[in-house]
């Protein structure tokens, strides 16, 4: 409860700024709720995986994973409709979540997410497979800034349209 109580604080924070500064060219904003969640619970979220957990214990928190993103995911949508469709957005995620075998924690995996879309951003149906080290440089092209040819990773110029 403390972390979703977080994630709110943070969203109506998010929403406050973005309503007072009207001119802003980038914006960021950071859920943490999701990675704590994963960790802390993950083994209630695949049971199977890890060693037999109390009964009470196991339905008391089986559904905590699947809460927490259900709720960032609601608050995620409130800043976005605040935002309007005329605002491009990028949705990161520098890595997933998964089983961490011998340990009762959740752990990560190299697989995240990245999600883009609005004004500039060419609409896809298929998934196409892109890394965090893609984000960067493809943000900058987006907002018209200068990337080092240096940086690890590259500008997807074909989910701006360019390429």
């Amino acid at each position: 409860v403390r972390d979703a109580g977080e994630c709110l604080l943070q969203a109506r924070t998010a929403q406050a700024l973005a309503a007072r500064i009207p001119d802003w060219k980038l914006f960021a904003h950071v859920i943490t709720l999701t990675d704590r969640t994963s960790h802390a619970f993950w083994r209630f979220h695949d049971p199977d995986d890890y060693p037999p957990a109390d009964a009470a214990e196991l339905a008391a928190n089986r559904e905590r994973l699947h809460d927490a993103y259900r709720f960032a995911d609601a608050q995620l949508g409130e800043l976005l409709a605040m935002l309007g469709d005329d605002t491009t957005i990028f949705i990161a995620s520098d890595h997933g979540s998964a089983k961490t075998p011998g340990s009762e924690w959740g752990g990560h995996r190299l697989e995240g997410i990245w999600i883009a879309a609005g004004p500039g951003i060419r609409p896809a149906r298929e998934r196409r497979e892109i890394s965090v080290l893609d984000v960067t440089p493809t943000l900058l092209v987006a907002l018209g800034l200068p990337w080092a040819n240096d940086m690890d990773g590259v500008a997807r110029l074909e989910c701006l349209g360019l390429g």
